[in-house]
């Protein structure tokens, strides 16, 4: 008999905020650390690797829509989330 389970991106949510927490969570321990520094990209950083990963950006779009799911929806989503984690550029 199969096991009950959630759907499957109730699950991915589950594990991929818990991930995330404790990502934060690591970083800020890294930073206080003798001997670790962070590093804020400048804009023109920032700038050169949007457009290095434009083409990266276009297939996974389209793998995306062909897995039946709205690309600019996903994206949005992924950037909000980056956004709320103040790890947007």
């Amino acid at each position: 008999m199969p096991r009950p389970s959630l759907p499957k991106s109730s699950r991915q949510n589950q594990v991929a905020s818990g991930w995330a927490d404790y990502e934060d969570s690591g970083r800020v321990t890294l930073l206080e650390m003798e001997g670790h520094q962070g590093f804020a990209p400048s804009d023109e950083d920032v700038a050169a690797w949007r457009g290095a990963a434009e083409p990266l950006h276009a297939r996974c779009a389209e793998a995306v829509g062909g897995a039946g799911h709205d690309p600019d929806e996903v994206m949005s989503g992924l950037i909000s989330e980056l956004e709320a984690r103040d790890s947007a550029y």
